[in-house]
């Protein structure tokens, strides 16, 4: 048993064998083999052994990666992140010259594991997921790629793709179409610019794709919407 203690610093704790409890202000969590718990920085928690021989491997993260894990204390029980941390720990306690790269990717697949409970547990979009929705907001950024809105957040595109879908309801492409049709309406109501020269500074190839795209969206040809 071990009393109420806490961590300056968001920790790991992986169980490589055994069954323990942790409790946090009322909250029980169940470690057994194979799972990882995660606590954020500063969590009072106290623990509790339920087998003979426990075995655990923890972690203290960085305030950049505990930036993308659960504001709570978590279970995280899957196959992926057993694997990862079951590598990770023969990483560290059988290090060979390859050990160090291999720590960083599989830290930053952990890393990816993270945010994607945190994106299930929360019901607003996260503050990376906010700082890529202000980019394309900005009507002066451009069009910026995928991967660039993925550096931006520091996640990888593909989870960036699935918490965008999830808080936005629709693909970041989707919302960049639909930003820049914005734009156009404006553009069309406000000015005497031709069609052509609107679809071209609003991103589009040609006129003909602009006509599709925005026909799409607004159910009528760019030229319908000016004269209505």
């Amino acid at each position: 048993m071990l009393p109420n203690h806490e961590h300056r610093a968001a920790t790991l704790c992986f169980v490589v064998d055994g069954v323990f409890e942790e409790k946090f202000d009322g909250r029980i969590l169940v470690g057994s083999t194979g799972t990882l718990i995660y606590r954020p920085a500063d969590c009072l928690h106290s623990d509790r052994f339920l087998s003979n021989r426990t075995v655990t491997f923890g972690l203290d993260l960085s305030p950049e990666i505990a930036e993308y894990g659960p504001s709570l204390p978590s279970v995280v029980s899957s196959p992926k992140t057993s694997h990862l941390m079951r590598s990770l720990y023969r990483e560290s306690y059988e290090p060979d010259p390859f050990s160090l790269l291999a720590v960083n990717s599989l830290l930053l697949s952990i890393h990816d594991e993270l945010a994607l409970v945190r994106d299930d547990n929360e019901s607003r979009p996260p503050g990376w997921l906010r700082r890529v929705h202000d980019k394309l907001e900005d009507g002066e950024a451009g069009i910026p790629s995928l991967e660039e809105l993925a550096v931006i957040a520091n996640v990888h595109p593909m989870h960036l793709t699935r918490a965008f879908r999830k808080f936005y309801g629709c693909s970041v492409g989707q919302y960049q179409r639909g930003l820049r049709i914005d734009r156009c309406c404006r553009l069309l109501k406000t000015t005497t610019l031709p069609v052509g020269e609107i679809a071209l500074t609003a991103g589009f190839c040609d006129q003909a794709h602009f006509t599709r795209a925005f026909r799409a969206i607004q159910g009528c040809s760019p030229r319908q919407y000016r004269q209505s």
